[in-house]
């Protein structure tokens, strides 16, 4: 799980650099809206690395809308790219402009998605409260009842 906090929190960071500075040269309501949306969301990672629930379950939700809005973009693009469309034909550099946007916003969303099936357990600890047994650090040592713990149990 600690790696989707990290994609997380640099995936946030990064797309609010990115869109921050076009809003400045051309506001929109467009730009103010993806603005607003990857200052929550870095705000959610940041709240991600203590474990909030309530922020597990923004950063979660801003993945599955950053998902879902451009999953079928990219579908429709590469489709009207392998069928020919005049767009692509007058102009064959869009595809990497498709590309630029589907690994802005597809890439980071399916590895933190991919991180955290990977860490199920552990995600579903925090997303129903349940106590966490299990740290970041992984400790192995597990605590003894003996007054010695290095000494054999029995003895």
């Amino acid at each position: 799980m600690s790696a989707a906090k990290v994609i997380q929190l640099a995936w946030s960071a990064l797309l609010l650099l990115t869109i921050l500075p076009g809003l400045f040269i051309e506001p929109t309501a467009g730009r103010m809206l993806w603005t607003c949306f990857a200052l929550v969301m870095l705000v959610a990672a940041i709240g991600c690395l203590g474990n909030r629930r309530s922020c597990w379950c923004i950063a979660f939700l801003g993945c599955l809308i950053a998902f879902v809005t451009h999953a079928p973009m990219l579908a429709q693009n590469v489709n009207m790219y392998l069928h020919d469309d005049p767009l692509y034909v007058d102009s064959p550099a869009t595809i990497y402009v498709v590309a630029l946007l589907s690994l802005s916003f597809l890439a980071p969303p399916a590895l933190i998605f991919s991180c955290l099936l990977l860490d199920r357990r552990r995600f579903v600890q925090v997303w129903y409260r349940a106590p966490i047994h299990s740290t970041d650090t992984a400790t192995l040592a597990k605590p003894s009842s003996a007054d010695n713990p290095y000494e054999p149990p029995g003895t």
